[in-house]
Order: C-alpha cells, then sequence, then structure tokens
C-alpha cells in the first residue's frame, strides 16, 4: 500500500514523484516502458517558451517557475546522484521582427532583453544568417536550457535514494474505481494499492480519464534532427518562426521541429528530414558541412489551447491529473510537481493552479 501511486514515468512524473517522496510521502511510479523514453526524452530542453511573449499567461507562469528554480534543482541532483544534467544558460536569439511585444513581455516577466540590428546580431552569432523579414534579433540572455536525456538519469537515480519504488515495463490496464475513489491500479502482472493515484501519461492520458476528452488531450508528432558540428559553430538557442536551433556541449546542435496530428504514429518521415535540414542549413549555412548523426520522432502531449491540466479529479475524489504540457513539457516540469503535491497533499497551491483545473 502506497500513500501514491503515480502512473506515468516521463518527467512530469518523475518530477511529482520526487517532490512527494521529498515531502515524506511513500511513492510509486508505474511506466510502460522504460522512464523518460518518450516526448521527455525526444525534446530540446529549452527553458522557455520559443516565442514568449506570444505564449499564454496561463503557460507562462508555469515556465518562468521552471526558470528560477532550475539552477537549484539541477545543483541538488548533481550533488544528490553525480550526474550532471547540462544546465547551460546559453542565451536565446528569437528572429522576429515584433520588438514592441518582447520588451513589454520582458519587463512583465522581469527578464532582461536585448534588441540586436541584424550586425549586432551578426557579431555575437556568427555565421547565422538573419531572416529578411526580421529587422532585429530580439535576445534573452538569461534563456537557459537542461540536458533531458541526463535530466532523466538524474531523477531516476534520485527517485531510487528517496524509496519510491519504480516499476518499469509495468503497464497499466486499468484502474478501478469505487464510489468517488480509486481503489486499484492494475497492471499485467499484479495490482497496487494507494490513497491517491496520480496520472501523468502524456499523450495517453484520455485513455484512462474519460473527462480529460473534453480538453483536446492527444498525441502531435515532433521530429527533430541532431548535427555534429564544430564545437564553436553555434553559442546560443536560435528561434525563428519556422524552427529553432539548440547548441549542446561539445558541438552537437539540435533543429527542430515538425508538428504534426498523426495518432501514435512516432515514425521518421524524409519530408520532416529534408524541411528542417533545409531551414537549419539556410539558416546556419555551416551546418552544410555537418553530419546529421540523429533523427527522431516524439509525441508531445498537446490539448485544446496548450494548457496543460494540472488538477483533481471531477468524478473521483483522490484521482490527480498532470497532462497536455504539448512542446513545453520539460520547462513546466518542477511547476507542475510543485503543484500536483500542493494538491494531492490538501494545501493551499504555492503557484495558482486555477488556469489548470478540469472544472475549467
Amino acid at each position: 500500500m502506497s500513500d501514491v501511486v503515480v502512473i506515468g514515468g516521463g518527467l512530469i512524473g518523475m518530477m511529482s514523484a520526487r517532490c512527494l517522496a521529498m515531502r515524506g510521502a511513500h511513492v510509486t511510479l508505474l511506466e510502460r516502458g522504460c522512464v523518460g523514453a518518450e516526448s521527455s526524452w525526444a525534446g530540446g530542453g529549452i527553458i522557455s517558451a520559443l516565442i514568449p511573449w506570444c505564449a499564454a499567461d496561463e503557460i507562462n507562469q508555469l515556465i518562468l517557475w521552471g526558470h528560477h528554480h532550475y539552477p537549484s534543482l539541477a545543483q541538488e541532483l548533481a550533488d544528490e546522484t553525480g550526474i550532471d544534467v547540462q544546465w547551460q544558460q546559453s542565451g536565446m536569439a528569437v528572429l522576429v521582427a515584433d520588438t514592441d511585444a518582447a520588451i513589454a513581455w520582458s519587463k512583465g516577466a522581469g527578464l532582461e532583453t536585448e534588441i540586436l540590428t541584424k550586425a549586432q546580431a551578426a557579431d555575437r552569432m556568427p555565421g547565422v544568417r538573419c531572416q529578411n523579414e526580421a529587422d532585429s534579433a530580439i535576445y534573452l540572455p538569461e534563456v537557459a536550457q537542461i540536458r533531458n536525456p541526463r535530466l532523466i538519469q538524474a531523477l531516476l537515480s534520485s527517485l531510487r535514494h528517496l524509496g519510491v519504488a519504480v516499476h518499469q515495463h509495468c503497464l497499466v490496464e486499468k484502474i478501478e474505481p469505487h464510489g468517488k475513489r480509486v481503489d486499484v491500479v492494475k497492471t499485467v502482472k499484479q495490482s497496487f494499492f494507494a490513497d491517491n493515484v496520480v496520472l501523468t501519461t502524456g499523450a495517453w492520458a484520455a485513455q484512462f480519464m474519460p473527462e480529460l476528452q473534453r480538453k483536446g488531450i492527444k498525441p502531435i508528432r515532433g521530429e527533430m534532427l541532431l548535427y555534429k558540428a564544430p564545437a564553436d559553430l553555434l553559442s546560443s538557442i536560435v528561434v525563428t518562426e519556422e524552427g529553432y536551433l539548440i547548441p549542446r556541449q561539445g558541438g552537437h546542435i539540435l533543429c527542430g521541429s515538425t508538428a504534426e496530428d498523426t495518432g501514435f504514429d512516432c515514425s521518421t518521415t524524409a519530408a520532416a528530414l529534408a524541411k528542417l535540414s533545409l531551414w537549419a542549413e539556410r539558416l546556419l549555412p555551416g551546418l552544410k558541412e555537418a553530419a546529421i548523426v540523429g533523427h527522431w520522432a516524439g509525441l508531445r502531449p498537446g490539448s485544446n489551447n496548450g494548457i496543460p491540466v494540472i488538477s483533481r479529479s471531477m468524478e473521483y475524489d483522490n484521482l490527480y491529473v498532470s497532462c497536455g504540457h504539448f512542446r513545453n513539457g520539460i520547462a513546466m516540469a518542477p511547476a507542475s510537481a510543485q503543484i500536483m503535491s500542493d494538491l494531492v497533499e490538501g494545501v493551499d497551491p504555492c503557484i495558482n493552479s486555477a488556469p489548470y483545473s478540469l472544472a475549467n
């Protein structure tokens, strides 16, 4: 018998389980495959919305929480597990022309913003060819990134250290309610009993919780490329309305990403490879000489409006859900875990949780 069973071992589930365990809960985590192997592994790890002044306030609230808390989280995980999650304040240049909106948003968010002319952008980011329609670049020097595969490794190590029972390759078949409560979580091999059940299965969440269907929770396929380039080819994240480039340590550069409603098809396509590489090599011509060493797809958990659901069920008193984070799950994960832990514990959330309720 656990205090909490968390169904779904992506970053949202792992961080929620860790937060609950750190508060003293006895937590069991169930994952149908390997932890973090779906969209959590596939994402880029930018701790920001791609064009933050175009994102909803409800999205930015969660992302900004993550922005402020990731540095300490990265250090805690390094101290606890010895794994460097490669949190890096690399800055982000957005090559679009809406500078007034950017300045207004950044002042409200308390983030530094620089408006660079094309000449200044070329000096700051040699090799990047600014788009013809962009009169300037909007540079956010405080934006950071994190290496999500390493974050997954560190969280798994942390969960085990905290005594969380992690069951991988453990397929949940159904959750069984009795009256207004969920009593049993049944898997292929055994049943689990808990005082509370937290559903963090991403794009698959509506299969277990029909009340999510009106929120439009569904998979949105995103394909990405990985280049191996000289280490000094790109130093900052670069975003346009067509895509983004993310420099990793050691010269790897991520290029993303597509967004397609293809159901649960997670295959890669030649069309996406051609589209992404053409755009990337036009923006950063030096990539023409670099090798593409990776091409993969992930299924983002989409929702009607891109705003996640972090809520107690309206049907069952001890069933909770956190899903629908779309392409910002890594950035939103710390805040989502905080809200979920507050909800399960029955305390007033320190983050306004009303916008993420199923009641909306």
